[in-house]
């Protein structure tokens, strides 16, 4: 085992895919590396490569050390291939992830509540999460506002969020129903909403929603909501916020 190992950064050549790196990475047979921070880049995407490397990190590195995971595509094609709940299942071994970022131009993003209680009850460590920073979800969300509050609540020491969400789920009876500063953020605290989908109707129940989770938004070094922070022309965008 590499116990000094601290940070790993891997690419792989132009024409070769994630599933290529974790072909070399299982090559690596009965060693087991230990870093605190992978990075893996790759500028080309088969169907199964993000899935494809996840089961080579579980086999080959060590799951109580590794606090930090960096994953990019940079392929652009059309959402052939979703993101979903199975696409991070070998990577719960990692209970003590404090920072995850995966982002693929070729798959759109199928994640709903329940898969985002998962990843809370997987890695409650978590400090931040991003999923598809740079293209979005491209489909509509399936993750509510009152799932996205849950998994917010379960995890204490998170303080960025970049996902996105169905802003058709919100009425102002929940909105009052869920509310009550009970989930009420007044920490430093960054929100991107990605390419989350909000009719105009609805406008008023999200901002009521937001404003009541963190009551601090607005106010110097506290809460930043963005959609699309960062964004990626895919071409293909089913038009967002």
């Amino acid at each position: 085992m590499f116990e000094a190992l601290i940070s790993l950064q891997l690419s792989t050549s132009p024409d070769d895919s994630l599933s290529v790196m974790a072909e070399h990475i299982r090559g690596l047979n009965h060693v087991r590396l230990a870093p605190i921070e992978f990075t893996a880049r790759s500028e080309h995407s088969s169907p199964s490569s993000l899935t494809d490397l996840f089961d080579a990190l579980a086999a080959h590195f060590n799951n109580t050390t590794l606090r930090t995971l960096d994953v990019r595509e940079f392929a652009n094609r059309p959402p052939d291939v979703f993101i979903d709940q199975h696409t991070f299942s070998r990577l719960r071994t990692f209970q003590h992830l404090s920072q995850i970022s995966i982002d693929t131009g070729r798959c759109a993003v199928d994640l709903d509540d329940n898969a985002l209680l998962q990843m809370a009850e997987a890695w409650p460590n978590l400090m931040a999460l991003s999923i598809n920073p740079m293209t979005g979800w491209r489909r509509r969300s399936q993750v509510t506002f009152r799932g996205r509050i849950t998994f917010i609540s379960k995890l204490p020491q998170l303080s960025e969020l970049g996902a996105a969400v169905d802003g058709n789920t919100l009425t102002l009876l929940n909105i009052e129903h869920d509310s009550n500063g009970q989930t009420s953020i007044e920490k430093p605290f960054v929100l991107d909403l990605l390419d989350t989908r909000i009719e105009g109707n609805d406008v008023p129940e999200v901002a009521a929603c937001l404003a009541d989770m963190f009551p601090c938004m607005g106010l110097e070094g506290f809460t930043p909501v963005h959609a699309w922070k960062w964004r990626y022309s895919t071409g293909l965008d089913e038009g967002g916020i």
